[in-house]
């Protein structure tokens, strides 16, 4: 076989894919051109000079790709069988490599010729029968000088027909072998095409896996919470009703807005803080933004329903120090539930243990 034009084929032919590569070329080229209009001052000859060597080339092999060629006017296309030339010409029309004439870019058909080799599909319908016509010539060759031998034939006109079976016989072998190795190559291509398509589904399937049994985990652990929320909160009516009288209305409000203060701050330093119960890392800003918030929106509740922030440990509205307001004052923390006078403004402050706060 002395190229693959002596079965010219393709087992899955993509429309216009010499057009598609010449559009990759030509995208490729205008991305380097714009480049180089860009950076032409700040480049030194050398590097301009070989920027404008790659573009030429790659000019020249568009145009080498865009240039129009007729399969049937190609010797080796001539030189196939009545149903090979038929074989070939309809798998590259059907293919939509070549028109009705036969005519296609050089790309197109290149593409055309290399999927021959690559696939057993065109190996199979293309090549192999190309070879049985060979072996199938080399056989009538071969009856045909063994009757000329029997009926005494010109020894001059044997000996020639005897040369062209041994060319024909050694081009056989050489097919044979071409093909042969072709197919092992285009088995041991596709099957490793397989393998990374199975590859492939089996990291979906496990990452569908993965998704699952993280989503199962953030449940179990969102109910995990819902749960210690909730004996939060039962515990604080428990400890509030045990003198024996039954909370108002407003007290089991007020109650249960502690509670539930006192839990998301528990889970705000769980989060930040790793103190407390266990929150996964992809987890604690999640959870630390979402107690935080809930925090202020409870503490400002508590405060509009009658209660105290200084219970809740914070000032939910810290007043802003000014110039007239003590210059310096004691550690808060250390004098709980003390009160101080700025003898300036007459002003009185309290701490709760966290902050000073003004007695309005």
């Amino acid at each position: 076989m002395a190229n693959t034009w002596a079965a010219i084929g393709r087992a899955q032919p993509h429309k216009m894919a010499g057009e598609i590569l010449q559009n990759k070329m030509a995208i490729e080229q205008n991305e380097r051109q714009g480049l180089l209009a860009q950076s032409k001052l700040a480049l030194d000859n050398v590097q301009y000079q070989r920027m404008q060597n790659e573009l030429t080339k790659e000019k020249q092999e568009q145009e080498r790709l865009s240039k129009p060629v007729n399969i049937k006017a190609h010797p080796m296309f001539l030189g196939l069988s009545d149903d090979m030339k038929k074989r070939v010409f309809d798998h590259f029309f059907d293919g939509g490599l070549v028109d009705e004439q036969g005519i296609g870019t050089t790309g197109d058909v290149m593409f055309g010729i290399q999927t021959i080799e690559q696939t057993t599909k065109g190996l199979k319908t293309i090549l192999a029968p190309a070879i049985e016509e060979q072996q199938g010539e080399l056989l009538r060759r071969q009856t045909e000088i063994a009757e000329m031998k029997v009926k005494g034939g010109n020894p001059k006109q044997i000996e020639t027909k005897q040369q062209e079976l041994a060319d024909l016989a050694a081009k056989f072998n050489q097919s044979s072998i071409v093909y042969k190795n072709a197919l092992e190559q285009a088995q041991k291509i596709e099957l490793e095409q397989v393998k990374e398509k199975e590859r492939i589904k089996l990291q979906e399937i496990k990452d569908k896996e993965d998704a699952k049994a993280a989503q199962l985990k953030a449940d179990a652990l969102a109910k995990s919470q819902e749960l210690q929320r909730k004996n939060v909160l039962e515990a604080a009516r428990i400890r509030s009703s045990g003198a024996g009288e039954k909370p108002t209305k407003k007290e089991k409000k007020l109650i249960d807005l502690k509670a539930d203060f006192k839990y998301n701050l528990s889970q705000y330093n769980s989060a930040t803080r790793g103190v407390g119960q266990y929150i996964p890392d992809e987890n604690k800003e999640k959870v630390a933004k979402e107690s935080f918030d809930r925090m202020e929106v409870l503490a400002k509740e508590y405060k509009n329903s009658g209660g105290d922030p200084a219970d809740l440990g914070i000032d939910v509205e810290p007043q802003k120090k000014t110039s007239t307001e003590l210059p310096e004052m004691p550690p808060a923390k250390d004098h709980k539930g003390k009160t101080i006078r700025d003898t300036q403004t007459n002003k009185r402050y309290t701490s709760n243990g966290k902050a000073w706060v003004e007695i309005k």
